[in-house]
């Protein structure tokens, strides 16, 4: 649909809206009006109108992935490796719905499985690179790290502006030990988009080899690009916490604990909350005990219960 390509969402849903009130059983307008509400990150009032698709249709292969991704987005993982389950039962060679599929599954922490589902995915298609990227952060998570590096090679040769693939590139050479090559995948990050958090990658490297004032000076530009995408988007868990981890590791102890319970206000699901954890444990491995890292490490802790 035009309007959804052109990111006016709302306009679309409004014109949706009344298609599906002129036609109540048509597949296609409850299918294209989910949509609409995903890419409007209204993911439980798209997974409504996306079941009023599958209902209406019950071999829509396009609405059984779609409903998948907004239940991932939605953190409903099991529901959401299911319906993709179903999409490509009905089109074994649908390569978005596999690659898809991997995401739900490595954020089910099902990584072998999801490593699998993306292998699927680039095969079906070799130039895809949102999959080879993603296959990349699933073997990442898998402690497959060279795989892992391989995987994100491909992603950034295939798409040479890939930002995203460039932090996680980094992330997984960091992890390796190759703090200079880290560096400059984070550095090819930082020119390419508005992130905040190749700047904390890089600087874990600088701590790492002991250049302290280039970390000290990274993480002030974590915390203020974290401050600038929260400004636009007050409600992104994921970004609340990437800048209660930048605070601690600047040091900045209250403010990063006051952070911690901004974001566990917001109400969180349980794999924000356990890459939050994740982070933690990464930070504490590369620059030692830290005033109020444990204590931010129990309030997350907490909250999963």
């Amino acid at each position: 649909m035009a309007l959804v390509q052109a990111k006016r969402y709302e306009e679309a849903i409004a014109a949706l809206d009344q298609a599906t009130e002129l036609k109540p059983d048509d597949e296609w307008n409850w299918a294209h009006k989910g949509e609409a509400l995903r890419q409007a990150g209204r993911y439980e009032e798209a997974i409504v109108a996306l079941d009023r698709a599958t209902e209406s249709k019950p071999d829509y292969e396009w609405a059984w992935a779609s409903k998948g991704v907004a239940l991932r987005l939605a953190e409903r993982y099991e529901e959401a490796i299911a319906a993709l389950n179903r999409a490509t039962e009905l089109k074994p060679d649908y390569e978005w719905a596999w690659a898809s599929k991997g995401v739900a599954l490595a954020q089910a922490e099902r990584y072998e499985e999801a490593i699998a589902a993306l292998d699927r995915a680039t095969e079906l298609k070799p130039d895809y690179d949102w999959a080879w990227a993603q296959k990349g952060v699933a073997l990442r998570q898998a402690e497959r790290c060279d795989e892992a590096i391989a995987a994100l090679d491909r992603a950034t040769e295939l798409k040479p502006d890939y930002a995203w693939a460039w932090t996680w590139k980094g992330e997984s050479l960091r992890l390796s030990e190759c703090y200079e090559e880290a560096i400059t995948a984070f550095d090819q990050a930082i020119s390419l988009g508005d992130s905040s958090w190749p700047y904390y990658g890089r600087g874990l490297c600088h701590v790492a080899l002991d250049q302290l004032e280039h970390a000290t000076s990274d993480f002030t530009a974590a915390i203020e690009h974290a401050y600038a995408s929260l400004s636009h988007d007050p409600e992104n868990t994921g970004e609340q916490f990437n800048l209660a981890l930048y605070l601690l590791a600047a040091g900045q102890t209250e403010p990063a604990l006051q952070a911690y319970q901004a974001g566990l206000a917001l109400g969180p699901g349980r794999f924000t909350l356990h890459e939050a954890l994740r982070d933690l444990a990464v930070l504490r491995a590369q620059m030692g005990p830290m005033p109020g890292l444990e204590k931010a490490e129990k309030l997350l802790a907490q909250q999963i219960g």
